[in-house]
């Protein structure tokens, strides 16, 4: 596996991946947006992953049925150029950088990536990113019964608030 900051020439690939995670979100393209990808390179735990999705596609219902139902046809991969997406990460970069507070706006890996490691870099990846760029703190917001609350909490995050009865603010402070 490997991460790279994902470039203009991946973002159509990204936005398909980003659907397929989160339906309900939309890519952000602005100067202040910064997106990473994992892509699968040919390692055997790559290869290990991509069992594991064309195994996860074997269960997946037909083209035909899928259509029938009105649901939506998904790939085991979304492809970038001849990369296979595994999972993406989105920091949003501070207005004034004087303040140093970097937000964690997504994190997301395809079902068949999870639980492989891919989420962990893609976190790590995103602080030493962000620890680069002068960062002091690293905010994100989370669901309190979302499953990627542990990953967080064992890189650091604790709360800082509660937002709603729903969400919480998590927080990073950086070293310097």
């Amino acid at each position: 596996m490997q991460i790279k900051k994902a470039s203009k020439e991946d973002f159509a690939a990204l936005e398909e991946l980003i659907a397929c995670i989160f339906p309900s979100v939309q890519l952000v393209q602005s100067e202040r947006d910064v997106y990473f990808i994992a892509v699968q390179d040919g390692s055997a735990q790559d290869a290990k992953a991509q069992e594991k999705a064309q195994h996860v596609k074997a269960q997946e219902p037909k083209a035909q049925d899928v259509r029938a139902h009105g649901l939506q046809a998904r790939d085991a991969g979304v492809q970038a150029g001849r990369e296979t997406l595994m999972g993406f990460s989105h920091v949003r970069l501070p207005k004034d950088p004087s303040q140093g507070r970097f937000i964690l706006q997504g994190l997301g890996v395809k079902n068949e990536f999870r639980l492989q490691g891919v989420g962990s870099a893609l976190l790590a990846h995103c602080l030493s990113f962000c620890m680069q760029q002068g960062a002091l703190e690293v905010q994100l917001c989370v669901k309190p019964l979302n499953p990627a609350l542990s990953l967080y909490c064992r890189f650091g995050f604790f709360p800082k608030k509660q937002q709603k009865e729903d969400s919480m603010v998590l927080v990073r402070k950086m070293q310097t």
